[in-house]
């Protein structure tokens, strides 16, 4: 299945030409042929080896893209990204009337044929692969904001000032130095990091090899007509007890 997840601010970045899309790509879950034209358009965009999770496109660049998946389920907002924008004949609602160039009619989208994408700028390359970037150890932390037409800028920057990061306007980082508040901070928002795409240094894999991740087991066993249900919180090693200590002190981690 292709999500093509257009931004929050899609209205601002068409009009400034510069709308940063997040694209998921996971052929196992739906029809690889009706994908088959959008794929192609990437292709152009962003060429490559893989379906890139960041692009950042010009209006008629995305304008190509959204022609090219026309009645497929291929559209999402980031706001609804488990429901795809419906179509209405051929325009989507909300992105069709943004991607018309200020001086063309509206109803000139709806007939006028695919347009070949025109090749990215080495500087628009650039901007789609930069990605917030995520250096350190479990003693302190150091990110780097994505570029300003990231989908995420907004969101990671209100979170990093939120969570008492400092910036450092010598290397343009973020820090936060205290080993308490830097596993706070990866129990309580890895997953975030992880969703807006941040690149993991090798220098923080390495430095946090030995942290893991909790997981939440599930067993189920039939009492005559019912079930019994059992939910397990389970961190490696650590005594359970421990783990269900710290979760209700509401600490993010063991």
């Amino acid at each position: 299945m292709l999500k093509i997840i257009l931004p929050p601010n899609l209205e601002a970045a068409a009009a400034r030409d510069a709308v940063a899309v997040r694209l998921e790509w996971n052929p196992g879950t739906g029809p690889v042929d009706a994908a088959l034209p959008a794929l192609g358009v990437i292709q152009r965009l962003a060429p490559g080896p893989e379906v890139p999770r960041f692009v950042q496109l010009t209006r008629a660049q995305l304008r190509t893209l959204v022609e090219a998946s026309e009645g497929q389920p291929f559209v999402y907002f980031a706001s609804r990204p488990a429901d795809p924008i419906a179509w209405s004949g051929r325009s989507l609602p909300g992105v069709t009337e943004l991607l018309v160039a200020p001086s063309q009619p509206a109803a000139a989208l709806a007939v006028e044929p695919p347009r070949p994408a025109p090749t990215p700028t080495p500087r628009e390359a650039a901007t789609a692969a930069t990605p917030p970037q995520v250096d350190g150890s479990e003693h302190f932390l150091a990110i780097t904001l994505p570029s300003r037409g990231h989908h995420a800028y907004d969101e990671l920057l209100e979170l990093l000032k939120g969570q008492g990061f400092t910036l450092e306007t010598s290397n343009r980082r973020w820090w936060l130095r205290d080993r308490h508040k830097t596993l706070a901070f990866l129990g309580e928002h890895w997953t975030a990091l992880k969703d807006c795409g941040a690149d993991f240094t090798e220098n923080f894999q390495r430095n946090t090899a030995r942290i893991g991740r909790a997981e939440i087991v599930a067993e189920a066993r039939a009492a005559g007509d019912d079930f019994d249900v059992t939910l397990e919180l389970r961190a490696g090693d650590v005594d359970p007890t421990e783990v269900y200590a710290q979760v209700s002190s509401g600490r993010s981690f063991v």
